[in-house]
């Protein structure tokens, strides 16, 4: 296999170098540069394929990883994914399947941004073949599940192929029942007896001998019988003759057994098959003979089997003969002969070589030894086989750690890379919201701009309108000045000729005077008339005055007050400018108040919905966390599982797997909930899978004290007085369906068990239950917790495990407190747990999905208007 150390440093300059140049000399060329790149990018990959398929693998890779880093950098999509598909091929092809699948995902990432089905079909089938080249068979079920997704309806032979390949995932995952059932529902959809169908029926008999289900395997192998009988392929029929022999063997039915063996043995040789066949089935004979008592039959066939075996030169099954052959002649107290053909054993594992054959040859060998009284070499041979013993089981131990460390490494690099193109996702998404935030705000901004234009231009107006009154009062006040000035020069003109008429009055004496003075005393009367006439006149002259002057007053006046409504007018103008500024500088403030206060609620916005999503994708991680359900239907009678978070992700679970043909089962409370209690619920899933899954154990004590322990650890508690004592209460229990029992321990979180009253009572190790409620014809029982948490605590003993029969109609209920401290009702009070156990028992005998909804039915109406105060979990299980 060749190694490829990718130079990366060196790489990188040199791409940074070309990154710069290229564009200048291209530029210069007159070849448009975005079409130059391309061009460059596809011979790139032209080149570095075709390396590829001349299987020079570190050129194709230095030169495809040249072209990502172009097209990467000039953001060219199309042909980026190209050269990740292409260099997750070629680490592939070179056998380093683990370093291509970081190139393969992050293509199928973009695939799946463009929804590209034909590249995702392509994708998703190499990224399982990768993870099955590095023995990651779940990743590998995965992803031919996704396939299948993606793939038509009425693509029929695809859909059909896959299924295949997903069951054979399943089998070397040992997930043997996915495996079983897959293959069975495939078997109808092929012809009886067509390749196909007997390959998939092969399978299955695979399948049920590595799960121990061999009178399954037994059957399938006949049906393959008869079909081989009738296609007459002699061949086919030998090894299955003495395969069934086999699988009566493990069924422990050594008449039949020996019946099927014998029967092969002779159609081989009818057949001509290989002589390495026949002593195989030379040997299985030997070993159903020497299990039916029949030593004597038993060493003539092992002694024919080693022959053949020493003729064929197969010397791991010539060894192993030996040693069974030893076994035998001790067994019946030839220990001479035992010891013989045990250090032939010996010998022949060493010829393999086989350490393992050879540590079985050792053992036994001391155990001849120490029967013929040898008791220091039988030591020294026991010393030998442990050596080899405990070598081989730490070899396997370290394979398996680094299988499984290689298994979390790609998954933990996997779930990696979704996260960062997720969040290359999300960032994109942000930059197009921001840019649609920019352009809503500037239009905004001009819609505020046309605001403040229509705001200046009512103030235009209102300003020509002042100008407009003040030009029309200066052009009455005008006026009024005109009529004045016409008025005084009225006045002028009337004084003028009041002098006139003085002087011509002043004439008329004096002609009066001289008519009176020439005509004596005869004019006297005559003058007296002209003298009233004066008087008259004067006195005429002087109202005449008097009113001119008082017109000239009311003038002046008036004058004086047009002059003082023109200051209150001029000061009422300078209050408006003034009024007109404070509120134009009060509008700019508001303005800018209300833009801050509109990028805070912008940003909030933002903000809380990437809480929201960040939980929603919580959700979804809590809820690929919890088991699915359907798996725990095949296991009991009915079950339920009524499930209602407080908000939403959840510090309730409920968990449960198989170990060991036992199901453990559980129903947890942690504390707080919403967020804080989603993460320690994935943290309480997680101890329970590396304790029972990974450790297996099954002990429902001995796991809650582990799980205290773990939990004390990774949250610090160190039992001080005031700190956080963060943890959880739950109800666990194990399952055993074959004696149909099951133990129970508790954190706090009682068991109840509704029983028929004509069956007895569970029994504790302090005596029998007493029933708590009774119903009719069926009691509820409580199977007390221990008042301890699952965290640091004042008491901190160990879990009591009680052991119970269960009997067919038991119905059991785990759950935590949420339902009983439900605040509701007409006096707003908690449901509490004396009416949840009669509600329990009330409805304990309908069908459980029935008992689910009603749950859901009566907490709603209990609820009314009240918000829910905690998470809630149910689960029933019925027997």
């Amino acid at each position: 296999m060749i190694q490829i150390v990718p130079t990366y440093s060196l790489r990188l300059k040199t791409v940074i170098l070309l990154l710069l140049l290229i564009p200048s000399a291209i530029a210069q060329l007159g070849i448009p540069v975005e079409r130059a790149f391309q061009d460059d990018i596809i011979e790139r990959y032209r080149q570095a394929r075709v390396f590829y398929q001349e299987e020079q693998y570190v050129k194709a890779l230095n030169i495809a990883e040249q072209a990502l880093q172009y097209a990467m950098a000039r953001e060219v999509e199309e042909h980026e994914l190209s050269l990740l598909e292409l260099i997750g091929d070629i680490y592939h092809e070179s056998g380093q399947s683990a370093s291509g699948l970081p190139y393969y995902l992050r293509a199928a990432g973009m695939a799946e941004s463009g929804n590209d089905t034909v590249r995702m079909d392509e994708l998703y089938r190499k990224i399982a073949v990768a993870y099955r080249a590095e023995q990651v068979y779940s990743k590998e079920q995965e992803y031919y599940e996704k396939l299948l997704e993606i793939l038509p309806r009425e693509s029929y032979r695809d859909r059909l192929e896959t299924h295949t390949r997903i069951g054979s995932a399943a089998f070397h995952d040992r997930n043997y029942k996915r495996a079983i059932l897959t293959f069975r529902s495939l078997l109808p959809e092929y012809t009886r007896g067509g390749a196909t169908w007997l390959n998939i029926t092969q399978d299955l008999v695979t399948i049920f001998e590595a799960d121990g289900e061999y009178d399954s395997a037994l059957h399938y192998s006949m049906i393959l019988l008869e079909e081989h009988e009738e296609n007459g392929d002699g061949v086919k029929v030998v090894r299955l003759t003495n395969n069934i022999g086999y699988y009566y063997t493990l069924l422990k039915d050594y008449r039949q057994a020996s019946t099927y063996y014998l029967s092969a043995i002779e159609a081989a040789d009818a057949n001509s098959m290989p002589q390495k066949e026949i002593g195989l089935m030379i040997s299985n004979a030997a070993v159903c003979f020497t299990n039916m008592g029949n030593e004597k039959r038993a060493l003539e066939l092992f002694n024919n089997a080693i022959s053949v075996f020493e003729k064929e030169n197969m010397p791991v099954e010539k060894s192993r003969n030996e040693n069974m052959l030893a076994n035998l002649y001790h067994t019946t107290g030839d220990l001479y002969n035992a010891g013989l053909f045990c250090r032939g054993a010996i010998r022949s594992a060493q010829e393999a070589p086989d350490p393992w054959l050879e540590a079985r040859a050792f053992l036994t060998y001391s155990n001849i030894l120490r029967d013929g009284n040898d008791p220091v070499n039988a030591l020294n041979y026991y010393e030998k086989y442990l050596a080899i013993r405990d070598s081989i089981e730490f070899v396997r131990r370290v394979d398996l750690q680094a299988l499984e460390n290689k298994k979390n490494m790609l998954e933990q690099q996997e779930r990696a890379l979704r996260l960062r193109l997720k969040e290359d996702e999300v960032s994109e998404l942000a930059i197009e919201q921001l840019k649609l935030q920019n352009e809503k705000m500037e239009q905004e901004q001009e819609l505020l701009m046309r605001e403040r234009n229509l705001d200046l231009l009512k103030q235009d107006s209102l300003r020509q309108s002042i100008i407009i009154k003040e030009q029309q009062f200066l052009v009455a006040r005008t006026e009024r000045e005109n009529r004045l000035l016409e008025q005084e020069k009225q006045l002028a003109d009337l004084q003028l000729s009041e002098e006139m008429a003085k002087q011509e009055a002043l004439e008329r004496q004096k002609q009066v005077l001289e008519q009176r003075q020439q005509l004596d005393q005869l004019e006297l009367a005559k003058q007296k008339s002209e003298k009233q006439a004066l008087i008259g006149t004067v006195i005429g002259v002087g109202i005449l005055t008097l009113i001119i002057l008082a017109s000239l007053i009311s003038t002046h006046r008036k004058k004086q007050l047009l002059g003082q409504q023109k200051k209150v007018i001029e000061e009422k103008n300078r209050d408006l400018e003034q009024k007109n500024e404070e509120i134009s500088t009060q509008r700019d403030e508001i303005e800018v108040q209300r833009n801050l206060v509109f990028d805070q609620k912008q940003a909030i916005e933002a903000y809380n919905d990437e809480i929201v999503k960040s939980i929603e994708y919580a959700k979804r991680l809590q809820a690929a966390a919890l088991p699915v359900l359907a798996l725990l239907k095949e296991k009991v009678k009915d079950q339920f599982v009524f499930f209602r978070p407080r908000d939403v992700v959840s510090g309730d679970f409920y968990w449960f797997a198989e170990v060991e043909g036992k199901m453990i089962i559980t129903v947890a409370d942690c504390t707080g909930h919403g967020v804080p209690g989603a993460f320690m619920s994935m943290m309480g899933m997680s101890l329970l899978k590396e304790l029972v899954q990974k450790e297996y154990i099954t002990h429902p004590g001995v796991i809650l004290r582990r799980m205290r322990k773990e939990i004390i650890n990774a949250m610090g508690q160190k039992g001080i007085s005031g700190e956080q004592r963060d943890g959880m209460d739950l109800a666990l229990i194990t399952f055993n369906p074959v004696e149909h029992k099951i133990d129970y321990a508790g954190a706090y979180n009682s068991l109840y068990i509704v029983r028929d009253k004509s069956k007895p009572a569970p029994e504790l190790e302090n005596g029998m239950l007493e029933p708590n409620q009774v119903n009719g014809s069926f009691f509820l029982y409580e199977v007390p917790a221990d008042k301890m948490p699952i965290a640091h605590f004042d008491r901190m003993d160990k879990f009591r495990n009680h052991e119970i029969q269960v009997f067919e109609g038991d119905t059991i209920y785990m759950f935590t407190d949420g339902f009983a401290d439900q605040f509701g009702g007409v006096k707003g009070k908690k449901f509490m747990y004396k009416p949840f156990k009669r509600m329990l028992l009330k409805n304990s005998q309908l069908p459980l999905e029935e008992q689910q909804n009603l749950l859901s039915e009566i907490l709603d109406q209990w609820m009314g208007d009240i918000s829910q105060v905690d998470d809630i979990c149910i689960m029933g299980i019925r027997f």
